[in-house]
């Protein structure tokens, strides 16, 4: 007999949105349906709903390791002069869709908050307004008309790069190679694919504890920020801590190169692989036989 795989993320903690007008459950657990998903953080979401642990794979995603490579000092400056980035800029970047659960207020409050004590600190958020319609900016104005108003100083505001056209896979090398740190402090994500990308590229990660990101997270690839579970219903979401996301971003301003760099890729490039994952995928789908 052959079995359905099928693949999903529980975002959240939670798949009621998902399967509530699709999926008959003692249908599924009858026909032998697996459920693969992306990371141990999501699986809890499916063990909730009521699968089993057997009817439930943990299979990450991966990375392409000859588009998301270091690059060579010499074009690094380029790419990084091109982006208007100045050789002694520290620059912190964050991609996605610029929702709540992508933690993007509380980098641009960590950033505004450092930049008082770090001149050279630079931030650029690459938003995907073209594909979702959130707007960074949009985040920026809303911190702005409230508490923390006082932390965005004209030369904090003048150090933030928006960058919202759609990029393809070489681009997103480019855009990742030119910057310091990924910053990724995430409340709640299936997988969360750049912080991975970018370790692959060597740059340095800031992601949070507890997450999605624990699924690959290694201490050779950056820093990790405690956070606490957020529950409601069904529904989980982490809320990281600010004075430990602030000592993240300030241990990657103070010392360069100590994560990351060629080991970083290197191990990235050997354990997520899309050549090595799509080998456990297989595993995983053959051994269910």
């Amino acid at each position: 007999m052959g079995r359905l795989f099928v693949f999903g993320t529980a975002e959240d903690g939670s798949i009621d949105g998902m399967v509530r007008d699709g999926l008959d459950f003692e249908q599924a657990r009858r026909n032998g349906v697996r459920i693969v998903t992306p990371s141990d953080w999501s699986k809890i979401g499916f063990l909730d709903f009521g699968f089993a642990e057997s009817d439930i794979d943990v299979v990450p995603h991966g990375v392409d390791p000859g588009v998301f490579r270091p690059a060579d000092p010499a074009g690094r400056e380029r790419l990084r002069s091109m982006l208007g980035f100045g050789p002694d800029e520290v620059v912190l970047l964050s991609l996605g869709s610029m929702s709540k659960n992508k933690g993007v207020d509380l980098l641009l409050r960590a950033y505004a908050v450092l930049k008082r004590r770090y001149p050279q600190l630079r931030l650029a958020l690459k938003d995907s307004a073209d594909l979702y319609g959130w707007q960074g900016q949009g985040i920026l104005r809303g911190l702005m008309a409230g508490p923390h108003a006082g932390d965005f100083t004209e030369a904090a505001l003048r150090g933030i790069a928006f960058i919202s056209r759609n990029l393809n896979v070489r681009q997103m090398q480019a855009l990742y190679v030119a910057a310091d740190c990924y910053v990724s402090p995430y409340r709640a994500e299936g997988f969360n694919m750049p912080p991975l990308e970018a370790a692959a590229c060597g740059v340095p990660i800031i992601v949070t504890r507890g997450g999605s990101t624990d699924s690959y997270f290694d201490p050779r690839l950056g820093y990790a920020v405690e956070s606490r579970v957020v529950a409601e219903g069904r529904r989980r979401t982490l809320e990281p801590d600010f004075d430990a996301l602030l000592h993240s971003i300030e241990t990657a301003i103070t010392r360069p190169g100590a994560v990351g760099g060629a080991a970083g890729s290197a191990l990235v490039h050997e354990r997520f692989s899309w050549q090595a994952i799509c080998d456990r995928l297989l595993s995983v789908m053959f051994d269910a036989r």
